[in-house]
């Protein structure tokens, strides 16, 4: 029987966990069940409360109605894209093409553009849009559609996410920490922990150790289902198998460790609310320059029978993805805190979530598509295989969760990352290097300066180095937009999403959905909406034929729009 999603609640579905922090950057986890991810019920407005829409239907112009002055025209073929500065968006002319689709992309720049000046800061407000046909006519009564946002806050407003910095789960002089692990851990092992929720001292058993490197421990009170643990330890056999080459070929061979007296990677099964996500990277940095020290737990209450729709999690396929997210983060705080430039004290800045989760996400689901077999440009359909009862389900999630919604990384992080991954593969960079070069510049930033304003290569100057010095992150998320709307539907490689297949159909109630679809150039039409900061949508347009005037505007200047024609 098919797996059908649920609807109507929030569960909190992947990794992540109440309360942590990212240096004062809250960042949304993707992760609720599918049915309260898809099945929303806010809409773009909802996400400010400047810009909400005029009431009143839309009405044609009054006679003699003086439209704006275009300032350019624009004649695309199907396939062609062109960017646009704020006062060409304003007011342009399209050229008429009968039949003629387009699509309309928005990304408000403002994060990207304070981060070349220092560290990125992504507190902002929401900005307002406005989509009309030049002539000022009265707005639409119609709203963006419902599917557009999650029917949460913005992502500024969530709690932080899954990586833990300078965190442990007891007092710094407390013997229990693991950080302070003198000697390996072996096989039937108990050993004293503080229980993640409240504090008590409880046992752990270590069930396996693989390699000698990897520890799977289960806390006694929290015993699981056998198929949890069964399927945790598959999902560490695969890891260890594959997953970690895959780990030291994108950041390198220094295997990140729980301690430095036992040189092993600790993996904690612990029950914790199920609310508060699948699982947590905790880290523990020592500024004298001694070492980093991780280690992951994962929550047992992430099953069927525990919360409504969790059935669809109790695949090894989600164990695996979510181990290997969490490990991603130790290895992610291994590299940041040894390609830091000699000084007197190292510390780990946790980065905005689009890089560092975006970036777990990215490595997690390139470590999944292996263990199902999906090619990297495989153009998998993941529409059929979101509804089905099997472990293929967790891989398309990515497709049916990303919603423009850059700042609160995850799957939204790892497809845009993904994406300039395909683009340098076009370009004949091999695509493990690619992984490489996207993942280690999405740690260090975009123009790689941290938190702590240490200076890296940067995103910018990786990519730069595969599509060339002119390449601009702010017009390659505009592309990103465009092509998750336009995938599949024209002959463009470069408007392709190739590791899944149409992912923006409009007919696919699971599919990011345009914020409107039914502008018709040549036509009255007026909408006018606020969109989350830092986040991008696009517009679904057609022509009759004549084309006409289009004035898409902004009430902040660092948004940047794209037009590309799809038919």
């Amino acid at each position: 029987m098919p797996w059908t999603p649920t609807s109507g609640r929030r569960a909190d579905g992947f990794e992540k966990h109440a309360g942590s922090t990212m240096n004062g950057t809250d960042a949304r986890h993707h992760g609720r069940t599918l049915g309260a991810l898809l099945a929303v019920t806010a809409v773009l407005a909802a996400c400010g409360g400047a810009g909400q829409q005029a009431a009143g239907p839309t009405a044609p112009a009054a006679a003699g109605a003086a439209a704006c002055a275009p300032q350019v025209t624009v004649d695309l073929a199907p396939g062609q894209t062109r960017t646009l500065d704020a006062a060409q968006a304003a007011c342009m002319r399209i050229a008429g093409h009968g039949g003629a689709r387009y699509v309309l992309a928005a990304f408000d720049a403002r994060a990207v553009e304070n981060a070349r000046r220092g560290p990125e800061t992504t507190a902002m407000g929401d900005p307002t849009y406005r989509i009309d046909d030049g002539t000022g006519g009265p707005l639409s009564s119609a709203m963006p559609n419902a599917s557009r946002a999650p029917a949460e806050p913005s992502p500024s407003a969530a709690p932080g996410g899954d990586l833990r910095i300078h965190a442990s789960t007891s007092a710094a002089d407390d013997s229990l920490d693991p950080f302070r692990r003198a000697t390996p851990w072996r096989e039937g092992d108990r050993f004293p922990v503080r229980h993640i929720e409240g504090g008590d001292v409880v046992s752990a058993r270590v069930a396996k150790v693989v390699d000698g490197r990897f520890v799977l421990a289960v806390v006694d009170g929290d015993v699981p289902n056998g198929k949890f643990a069964s399927d945790a330890g598959k999902a560490l056999d695969y890891v260890a198998r594959v997953g970690v080459p895959v780990l030291d070929r994108t950041f390198g061979e220094r295997r990140p460790v729980t301690s430095a007296g036992s040189g092993q990677m600790l993996i904690l099964l612990t029950a914790w609310n199920p609310d508060n996500g699948a699982g947590a990277t905790w880290t523990v940095a020592n500024p004298d320059g001694s070492g980093v020290f991780s280690y992951v737990l994962m929550n047992l209450n992430l099953r069927g029978g525990v919360r409504t729709g969790y059935e669809m999690y109790d695949f090894p396929s989600f164990r695996l993805k979510v181990m290997a997210h969490e490990l991603t983060h130790a290895w992610q705080m291994r590299y940041a805190y040894e390609t830091q430039p000699d000084a007197a004290e190292k510390h780990v800045n946790m980065g905005p979530a689009w890089s560092m989760e975006g970036c777990a996400d990215l490595v997690s689901l390139d470590v999944l598509r292996r263990y199902l077999g999906i090619g990297l440009a495989s153009n998998w359909d993941w529409a059929r295989r979101i509804r089905a009862a099997d472990e293929g389900v967790i891989f398309a999630l990515e497709p049916a969760d990303q919603r423009g919604m850059l700042p609160r990384g995850y799957f939204d992080g790892s497809s845009f990352l993904r994406d300039l991954q395909l683009r340098m593969v076009r370009r004949g960079v091999d695509a493990d290097e690619a992984l490489s070069q996207v993942a280690r510049g999405a740690v260090e930033g975009w123009f790689g300066i941290d938190g702590n304003n240490v200076r890296r290569t940067g995103l910018v100057e990786r990519v730069r180095g595969a599509l060339g010095a002119a390449w601009e992150p702010a017009d390659a998320v505009l592309l990103w937009t465009a092509t998750q709307a336009a995938d599949d539907l024209t002959g463009n490689p470069e408007l392709n999403n190739d590791v899944y297949s149409h992912v923006g159909d409009p007919e696919e109630q699971y599919a990011w959905k345009a914020a409107y679809d039914d502008v018709r150039l040549g036509r009255p039409f007026a909408h006018q909406f606020a969109g989350g900061g830092g986040t991008s949508f696009f517009v679904r347009m057609s022509d009759d034929g004549a084309g006409g005037t289009l004035a898409a505007r902004s009430s902040d200047g660092a948004v940047r729009w794209l037009l590309a024609r799809v038919k």
